[in-house]
This record gives C-alpha cells, structure tokens and sequence, in this order.
C-alpha cells in the first residue's frame, strides 16, 4: 500500500486548521470590536463560513 499523497495531507491539515479557527471565532464573536465583526460577516457572506459560524 502507497502513502498518502502530500497534496492529501496538506488538504487535510488546512481544512483541520480552519476548523479551530472557526471554533476561536465563534468563541469570540461578541467580544470583538465591531469593525472586525462587519469584515468577518461581509466575508461569511462569500463563502461556506456563514454556515458553519452563525452570524447575526
């Protein structure tokens, strides 16, 4: 049996990686200023993160 591709495993530690970050972001949503709250709810809105975080 051959080992994985390193493409697989990169792909792999990327979308681990941003799954904790989308863990610190919820976790910190309310406390964060409001500026970088409008920048991260106008990025939710182009990609998959809106799903995953629930932005007000």
């Amino acid at each position: 049996m051959s080992a994985p591709s390193r493409r697989l495993l990169l792909g792999l530690r990327l979308r681990e990686w941003a799954g904790w970050a989308l863990i610190v972001v919820e976790a910190r949503w309310r406390t964060m200023p409001p500026p970088l709250r409008a920048l991260l709810r106008g990025v939710a809105r182009f990609g998959p993160i809106r799903r995953r975080i629930r932005i007000d």
